[in-house]
């Protein structure tokens, strides 16, 4: 494991733990320790960026919850782009191993610009099963996952199985979310709050 992966697994854990317990109180708590974790966070994921080269292995990692879609793309270990994206409302009603699928078509779609006519393209998927199923015909598959497979045909690409724990990236976009609205809403209230502080000690 990378001193990238070291750092980023722990600044994590610490954002993951000081916001878990505030939030199921409330829908959003960010304090300063949260917002300092968030935006280590942001440089980290930002900073380690490479730029795409078309010569190397592409690897893409893909996580879904009953939440969201997420995915990121990868060269030597490192990210070129992230990408996610809420469910619809039929969409939250799919099996676990449906959600998984759908975010492989939704990261194929989502980096289409870097992986179309690549002639091998690596998919880290946490669900086990979906390895199996993937690799076998589109008849022996379920019938809305044959639909998902039917609009990956114009890809080249393996899907191989890879521990959550292992893909600290994707499994960390999926592991907290919130409502977007009230985020902003109490980060406005936080500001307010700050900007009033610093007058009156004036």
């Amino acid at each position: 494991m990378t001193q990238f992966t070291w750092l980023q697994k722990s600044h994590s854990r610490t954002f993951l733990q000081s916001t878990t317990a505030c939030s199921r109180v409330l829908d959003v708590c960010l304090g300063v320790d949260q917002t300092t974790a968030y935006e280590t966070l942001k440089q980290m994921l930002t900073s380690e960026k490479r730029n795409y080269d078309s010569w190397k292995p592409i690897v893409i990692q893909t996580d879904a919850s009953t939440a969201g879609l997420r995915a990121v793309i990868q060269q030597e270990d490192k990210p070129v782009a992230y990408a996610s994206r809420t469910l619809s409302k039929s969409e939250s009603n799919y099996e676990p191993i449906q959600l998984e699928c759908l975010a492989i078509v939704f990261a194929m779609n989502k980096f289409d610009q870097y992986i179309f006519g690549y002639p091998n393209v690596t998919i880290h998927t946490d669900r086990r099963p979906l390895e199996a199923i993937m690799n076998k015909s589109l008849l022996a598959a379920p019938t809305r996952i044959q639909a998902m497979m039917l609009a990956l045909q114009r890809y080249a690409f393996t899907v191989t199985w890879k521990p959550g724990k292992e893909q600290i990236i994707a499994d960390l976009l999926t592991r907290h979310t919130c409502n977007c609205a009230q985020l902003q809403e109490n980060m406005c209230f936080n500001n307010r709050n700050t900007s009033l502080n610093v007058n009156s000690s004036r």
